[in-house]
């Protein structure tokens, strides 16, 4: 199977003075492959959210290496072409929008700045994709106040897609929303993973929900990589005690 991603030896320090720094991702290795879906775990502050934006370009100042299809992001992370193939999409889907554009300028505006299709055919684009994410063209003309975080996650997914992007970071996306949304949109992903070509990699504290997704499981605790197994063997064979203890903690009825 084709690499999209390889880490090799990566470490990122955050410092704020000479007393104080924190070490965020501790000399950690692992590769990533096209069109797999690949959960990374663990509690707040183990490194999985400075891992993703480092992955995403947006973290800089690291020790080690992170290839790319092939070519190291320290050349590639600033280039137009690597901005669209590689998306995120962040937690709070409320933080995501500004609240003086309606929807249909959101999501042109990432689709006309990479020229994705001709200009004539914008609307009728962003129509389909939209419509592909289970929304209607109602919301359109809507402003992001006007809609609901389940609503605004989808146009967050939406907006990604339209670039038909090779990588789809989601990190923590299901935090903000109901769990009845929840469990919709990690439906509305694995049907989107089906019919698109793209890679996906899903940020999340919840072992059980990642289960429901994911090819691969990544566990971090404290910066480091403390398992990396397909996903059965993770629940059936642990080989880290802190896995076992998030398998343990999952509510009995979930499992």
């Amino acid at each position: 199977m084709k690499e999209i991603f390889r880490i090799e030896n990566l470490t990122k320090e955050y410092i704020y003075n000479k007393k104080k720094r924190t070490l965020a991702i501790d000399n950690i290795s692992f590769t990533i492959y096209n069109r797999s879906t690949t959960a990374i775990v663990g509690e707040s502050g183990c490194g999985k959210t400075t891992l993703s934006l480092i992955l995403a370009g947006f973290e800089e100042d690291y020790n080690g290496n992170v290839y790319y299809d092939g070519n190291n992001i320290i050349k590639k992370k600033k280039d137009k072409d690597y901005k669209k193939e590689v998306q995120i999409i962040f937690q709070n889907p409320f933080d995501c929008f500004n609240p003086m554009w309606n929807i249909k300028d959101h999501l042109i505006e990432p689709v006309r700045y990479h020229k994705i299709v001709p200009k004539n055919l914008e609307i009728e684009y962003i129509k389909s994709i939209i419509s592909s994410c289970e929304l209607n063209d109602e919301v359109l003309r809507k402003r992001p106040t006007q809609l609901s975080g389940g609503q605004l996650q989808r146009l967050a997914i939406a907006r990604v897609l339209s670039l038909k992007p090779k990588v789809i970071i989601a990190d923590e996306i299901l935090t903000a929303l109901d769990v009845s949304v929840q469990s919709k949109i990690i439906q509305l992903l694995k049907n989107l993973h089906k019919t698109n070509d793209f890679t996906l990699i899903f940020i999340s504290h919840d072992l059980n929900t990642v289960r429901k997704i994911s090819d691969r499981i990544i566990v971090m605790k404290n910066g480091a990589i403390v398992e990396d197994n397909d996903t059965k063997s993770i629940f059936t064979n642990p080989k880290s005690e802190y896995t076992k203890t998030l398998i343990d903690a999952i509510p009995k009825f979930d499992i």
